[in-house]
This record gives C-alpha cells, sequence and structure tokens, in this order.
C-alpha cells in the first residue's frame, strides 16, 4: 500500500552546489521550495495513483520553453 514517486530536481539552488560547481547561475536555478512544493503534492495523491518521475527544470533553462 505504498506509494512511491520518484523526483528528479536539476539545478536547484542549495549549500551542496559549490562556486565552482554550478554550471548554471543561481539566479536561474530551482529554489529549494519549489522542490519541496513538488513532494507536499505528491504525498497529498490519492494512494491509487503513482507519479512514477518528476524532471523538474528551471523555465528560464528550457531550450524551446512553450
Amino acid at each position: 500500500g505504498v506509494g512511491v514517486h520518484i523526483i528528479e530536481p536539476g539545478c536547484v539552488d542549495t549549500e551542496w552546489y559549490g562556486a565552482d560547481e554550478a554550471d548554471v547561475p543561481r539566479d536561474r536555478m530551482l529554489a529549494a521550495d519549489d522542490v519541496a512544493y513538488l513532494a507536499l503534492f505528491l504525498a497529498t495523491l490519492p494512494n491509487v495513483i503513482v507519479l512514477e518521475e518528476s524532471l523538474l527544470v528551471p523555465r528560464g533553462l528550457l531550450v524551446d520553453p512553450w
């Protein structure tokens, strides 16, 4: 009865990103709150729904934003 969701956040502005590691400007990264919002959403889904994978990408990094 346990559902498992996978969140793949990319480019999240946290202290884990060292200044020399960030290949994306911090002002274009996701905030940790953005990832937390998705985690909360997934946790509130009915137990009959499993969203296998969620890829979070900052809108400013999309090659072809819609």
